[in-house]
């Protein structure tokens, strides 16, 4: 009786732990609301723990016009500077995979997904170049950029690109990110519940 007991209770504890795991063991991208319901202007990347800012929100700002907004009341409140090994995880979890190589067709649907996902720049525009944390200099910093190629290509194919340095008086966008909050998914938890319940089953029978 013992050993079923204690079977039972590894079963109900794998089942929790399974739970808590599953979040972790696929990475999810998705879009979420920022200011109101259905604007869909930030992208949580659960595996990196990240929110990321749509890029049209910083479109034709500064980098010191942006830095400014960091405190509290600014326009960008909570938010920070990314750094470039952050925005390369970052595409690595949408699934750009070949970084700093030329066009490549393995990036191709990734780099149109990305930029779908963080709504740059425009209808037309068939890249992304935008400012990270990275101090280059004084007056300049790292931006990091993608960029597909539908026309000289066939397939069509992408590339995505690093080093590249930009002054901080530029009006490009900014790769701005915030810890996201931490919010099992509903599937995960109810996973957890179904294993804290079964051992609160067990625990009860041992009383009586």
């Amino acid at each position: 009786m013992k050993n079923i007991k204690a079977v039972a209770t590894a079963v109900y504890m794998g089942i929790a732990a399974v739970g808590l795991a599953v979040s972790s063991a696929h990475a999810i991208v998705t879009e979420e609301d920022l200011y109101t319901s259905g604007d869909q202007l930030i992208t949580l990347d659960t595996d990196g723990g990240f929110e990321w800012l749509d890029m049209g929100e910083t479109l034709g700002r500064t980098f010191y016009d942006v830095s400014s907004e960091f405190g509290l009341g600014g326009d960008f409140e909570g938010w920070r500077y990314a750094t470039g090994p952050e925005v390369i995880k970052f595409w690595m979890h949408i699934g750009i995979l070949d970084v700093d190589t030329a066009y490549s067709e393995a990036n191709y649907g990734p780099v149109l997904d990305l930029m779908e996902l963080v709504d740059c720049c425009g209808s037309g525009q068939t890249f992304i170049y935008a400012m990270t944390g990275d101090i280059a200099s004084s007056t300049e910093v790292y931006a990091l950029w993608v960029q597909y190629n539908v026309g000289a290509f066939d397939p069509p194919r992408a590339r995505a690109r690093t080093g590249a340095v930009t002054l901080k008086s530029s009006r490009a966008p900014s790769w701005l990110v915030r810890d996201a909050a931490s919010i099992p998914e509903p599937a995960t938890l109810a996973i957890f519940a179904i294993g804290l319940a079964g051992m609160g089953a067990m625990r009860k029978k041992r009383l009586w």
